[in-house]
């Protein structure tokens, strides 16, 4: 959704998310990919176009090969692939590299519970453990005041968080997972003490109960009416919920 800054301005939202699902295979695999172009990159939303797409993708024909890979490797295998494809874009186009900048967050859960996080830039995966709320990946800032990284830095590699749930360990799984971007993150994350926001509790309790079109309108409403005009930036804001219905019933 706009941000409050962009739509005055006419200016066009730079986030963007795509979804994929692999229903075909054992087990399923469930993809989410979000990305929010650089303000300052003249194709910093074509870039973030083309990451989710890649990126979602990728996570269900791949996700065997990238959990089962070392974090070097895995890393190496994502956010280096990604950044060689938007590298070959823009010489296509004979741009830099640096205008097609973006961030990522991109999340993959398959129907047996495992699950792999990618995660550069600034916003954020907040996860519900049993009943609590806890963030997985908060938002990366740089050295310097609305500094962050992208996935076509030089190092972008060495700046990804990486995070993966494989079986045997013992830590619980997630019953649900939201990935926003970094116009409601001051919303949704207290800089201070780094707590999360109730409203997460809420959103989920919606997704699992409520139907689909009815909790789309609800976020909706909540994004556009509540979260964007108490952003601190004025910048697009975008929030995925991913919940998983069979752990309620485990």
């Amino acid at each position: 959704m706009p941000g409050v800054v962009h739509e005055q301005t006419g200016k066009l939202c730079e986030d963007v998310w795509a979804v994929e699902v692999r229903p075909s295979e054992a087990p399923e695999v469930f993809a989410i990919a979000l990305s929010d172009g650089a303000g300052g990159a003249r194709f910093g939303h074509l870039g973030a176009l083309l990451s989710v797409k890649w990126a979602s993708r990728t996570l269900v024909e791949e996700f065997k090969e990238l959990m089962a890979a070392d974090a070097l490797e895995a890393r190496l295998r994502f956010v280096g692939r990604l950044r060689r494809i938007l590298l070959r874009r823009a010489r296509k186009a004979r741009e830099n590299l640096r205008e097609f900048a973006c961030t990522l967050i991109a999340l993959a859960v398959d129907s047996a519970g495992q699950w792999i996080m990618f995660h550069i830039g600034d916003g954020g995966v907040v996860a519900q453990v049993d009943d609590e709320l806890t963030i997985l990946s908060a938002p990366q800032k740089g050295e310097f005041v609305n500094q962050t990284f992208f996935v076509t830095d030089d190092d972008s590699v060495q700046h990804v968080h990486l995070l993966r749930h494989q079986p045997g360990t013992t830590e619980p799984l997630p019953r649900a997972f939201a990935l926003f971007t970094d116009g409601i993150e001051n919303l949704l994350i207290n800089e201070k003490n780094g707590k999360v926001a109730p409203v997460f509790t809420k959103l989920f309790d919606w997704t699992r109960t409520l139907p689909k079109d009815v909790v789309e309108k609800a976020i909706y409403e909540n994004l556009h009416d509540v979260f964007r005009p108490r952003s601190s930036t004025g910048d697009d804001c975008t929030l995925v919920v991913l919940v998983r219905r069979s752990l309620d019933t485990e």
